[in-house]
């Protein structure tokens, strides 16, 4: 059983209110869990902001529910259902989902603002701001998730794309620069005069510390390819490791590895090398700020709920 939908535990959301009683959304919240057979994993999974995904896809729930009018809070974190809820029940034959709740006008009003009133076609909804054509069985904060995601994405193909067109020795001095920025030892200025990226560097692009007194060194070795890299590659990084004496090394390239070099990396005896692939590269250069900028910043709030504790 995964978990349900928002959409999916409207219905259920009401049958526990059906009696009238006033109840909590925590208990609403517990007993729907118990409804749906959730399992501990399925109850841990989270959205972005930290909360668990079934909480909040029931506190999305309570939010549709009462600005429909079929429930309404009583007090803080306390509901029940309304006359309108009632009603709403016994219309068993329509399915319980978004389209479902339009036909009350406070909904309406609700999710398309001024435009709730108006007698609006479908084609002409998926065209009022963009807010129509949003997966139903989705939260806003799912929506904004994904939606973060794909741009995301989209940012790592253009990254790569960039980084291939840059000559050899940019992509070398930009992997020095992001493990920098990842928070290898010593300054940018001094490690960055460790780029070998030369001619007879026997398979060495770079030299970083691995922490700021410089107790040990990490190789690195950079290559812009199309084509995945495969074993001999990796077999000639650990021979040029071993005839530094040095025993940690990290490969990053713009393309990919076969299996067989992700094996050869993982069963060097005496060797700890990292392979680092173009998606990771570019990932680790949006995380870290490395080659991008802050395009814009939406600011999503939340009930502070230790300011409403009343001593």
């Amino acid at each position: 059983m995964s978990v349900p939908t928002f959409t999916n535990v409207m219905r259920p959301f009401l049958v526990l209110l059906q009696d009238g009683l006033e109840k909590s959304i925590r208990d609403i919240t517990r007993d729907l869990a118990v409804h749906y057979a959730l399992t501990a994993e399925e109850l841990d999974v989270r959205v972005s902001s930290g909360q668990p995904q079934f909480a909040n896809r029931v506190a999305w729930a309570k939010t549709y529910l009462k600005k429909a009018g079929l429930i309404e809070n009583t007090r803080r974190g306390i509901c029940r259902i309304t006359d309108l809820g009632r009603k709403a029940l016994q219309q068993r034959d329509s399915p319980f989902d978004l389209a479902f709740l339009e036909q009350f006008d406070e909904f309406r009003e609700f999710r398309y603002g001024d435009l709730g009133n108006r007698a609006i076609v479908p084609d002409q909804r998926e065209n009022a701001g963009g807010q129509w054509d949003l997966d139903l069985v989705e939260t806003p904060d799912e929506v904004i998730d994904r939606l973060v995601e794909q741009s995301t994405q989209a940012l790592v193909d253009e990254l790569l794309d960039v980084i291939k067109s840059c000559s050899p020795g940019f992509f070398e001095r930009l992997v020095v620069k992001l493990l920098v920025q990842m928070g290898y030892g010593g300054t940018e200025q001094e490690t960055a005069a460790q780029v070998v990226g030369r001619s007879g560097d026997g398979g060495i692009d770079g030299v970083i510390k691995q922490d700021p007194l410089g107790l040990d060194n990490v190789y690195i070795q950079a290559k812009r390819w199309e084509g995945s890299v495969g074993s001999p590659e990796i077999q000639k990084f650990v021979g040029a490791l071993a005839g530094r004496r040095a025993t940690k090394g990290v490969f990053i390239t713009t393309s990919n590895f076969t299996a067989s070099a992700r094996d050869y990396a993982h069963a060097t005896a005496g060797f700890t090398v990292v392979l680092v692939c173009g998606e990771e590269l570019a990932m680790l250069m949006i995380q870290h700020d490395v080659g991008v900028a802050v395009k814009s910043v939406k600011v999503m709030k939340r009930i502070d709920n230790d300011f409403f504790l009343e001593e």
